[in-house]
């Protein structure tokens, strides 16, 4: 099995809005790129992937996609239910996904303190695969009070 670095986008940095069905995603990627996608109060209203700019003070520009929540909800499963990663079986476009290989990038994951849809430390366990991520480019949050 070769190592291959796959390139999910190539026009610079990038944000990718990933998570739970009605989480806020689309909110969220209109408050960045000021665009004006439908949203609402339930799920399954972003249905294909949305990219947008984000024009940060700094004057760096940043891609930004909004993901449907099956991208989230496939990886769930892939993850949590059929133990595909941590026994070494995930494949994307044919690669087998390594995340301790994963390094030039930055991790930001966010969690409701409760939320009774996803325990505390789903998302946060990611810091946990990702240990070639430099410390200062890894973040996690968790919102206190904040439900799904």
């Amino acid at each position: 099995m070769s190592e291959a670095v796959i390139h999910v986008h190539r026009g610079g940095p990038l944000v990718a809005l990933v998570g739970n069905p009605n989480c806020g995603k689309t909110a969220l990627f209109n408050l960045l790129t000021g665009s004006r996608q439908k949203v609402a109060n339930y799920a399954g209203v972003t249905v294909e992937r949305k990219e947008g700019r984000l024009h940060a003070p700094s004057g760096r520009q940043y891609a930004v996609l909004d993901l449907p929540a099956e991208y989230y909800l496939d990886t769930i499963k892939s993850v949590f239910q059929d133990f595909a990663l941590p026994k070494g079986r995930m494949f994307v476009r044919d690669q087998l996904v390594r995340p301790q290989a994963i390094r030039d990038t930055a991790l930001l994951t966010i969690e409701g303190e409760l939320d009774d849809i996803s325990g505390n430390g789903q998302t946060e366990s990611a810091h946990l695969l990702c240990l070639s991520i430099p410390r200062e480019n890894r973040e996690h949050y968790l919102a206190p009070g904040a439900g799904h």
